[in-house]
């Protein structure tokens, strides 16, 4: 499962949940055009191909955020995974609870131009992450 993989990658992370709502859908090419352009805070650190898509990979620059867009086969991304250090969960967990409908333990719904955003609080051993997906 690409998830199990990319778990592995790395640590670490805060970043606006609004700017990459509308990253969900692209193109690697545009959102590599996007993120170059517009992103002051993450540098392109890998693209990683799978059986099935790709991951893209961008972390900041102490190597303490890391940002993981998950594309399919298609090149289409389906969804991104924000991984942290357990520092942020306080952080993380009160912007999620007062900027998102809280639908269940760890889940939010974002509802963003007619479109709906799962947004997963995930727990890990060493750290968590919030996965975005686009409710179809």
């Amino acid at each position: 499962m690409i998830y199990a993989y990319i778990i592995g990658l790395t640590i670490g992370l805060t970043v606006s949940q609004n700017v990459q709502f509308g990253h969900i859908g692209l193109k690697s090419d545009e959102l590599k055009n996007i993120m170059l352009n517009q992103n002051m805070e993450f540098y392109f650190n890998k693209e990683i191909d799978l059986k099935k898509g790709k991951v893209i990979k961008y972390e900041n620059e102490e190597k303490t955020k890391t940002l993981l867009y998950v594309f399919d086969k298609q090149n289409c991304c389906r969804y991104y995974v924000i991984i942290y250090d357990y520092i942020y969960l306080d952080e993380i967990t009160i912007d999620l609870d007062n900027n998102h409908e809280k639908i269940d333990d760890n889940i939010w719904i974002e509802n963003l131009n007619d479109q709906k955003f799962e947004i997963i609080l995930k727990k890990e051993d060493w750290f968590f992450s919030i996965i975005t997906k686009k409710v179809e």
